[in-house]
């Protein structure tokens, strides 16, 4: 009886903790266009509306609230964008302030495809957080070499 209930706990805590999804990405775009190479969890879990980013090599974690706001098709119709905003209310409520107010983008080879970027826009900085995996940074490659 006891083990059932120690695995009914077990349960509820593992599946209330997995994230709708997440995935890792190995590069970091710098300021002047080079590619840093450093490691970063991003977990989504849409029903709370939270993303955390972990930043694998140093251990740090930064929390974000946030809202879905649209998706489309880039210009040339060779990537699928997703849009995410910051959520207002759960972002006051959380004391934070107005300087932390920020969009997500998530950048797909097609829709349902592959993670190529993610972008991460404060309003009040000059510089984005710019993430790619290695498929997007091979792609992001070829199209600078063909200009």
């Amino acid at each position: 009886m006891k083990l059932t209930y120690i695995f009914t706990f077990l349960f509820g805590v593992f599946a209330f903790s997995q994230s709708d999804f997440e995935f890792v990405t190995e590069y970091k775009l710098k300021p002047n266009g080079e590619y840093a190479q450093e490691s970063y969890k991003f977990e989504f879990y849409h029903k709370n509306g939270v993303l955390i980013e972990t930043d694998l090599d140093l251990g740090h974690t930064k929390q974000y609230w946030l809202d879905y706001f649209d998706s489309s098709y880039s210009n040339d119709g060779t990537m699928f964008i997703v849009v995410y905003g910051t959520n207002f209310q759960k972002h006051i409520e959380s004391g934070l302030d107005d300087g932390e107010l920020t969009t997500f983008t998530l950048v797909y080879d097609e829709k349902k495809g592959n993670l190529l970027y993610f972008k991460i826009q404060p309003n009040h900085h000059l510089y984005n957080k710019f993430f790619l995996t290695p498929k997007g940074k091979r792609i992001r490659e070829s199209r600078l070499n063909k200009q």
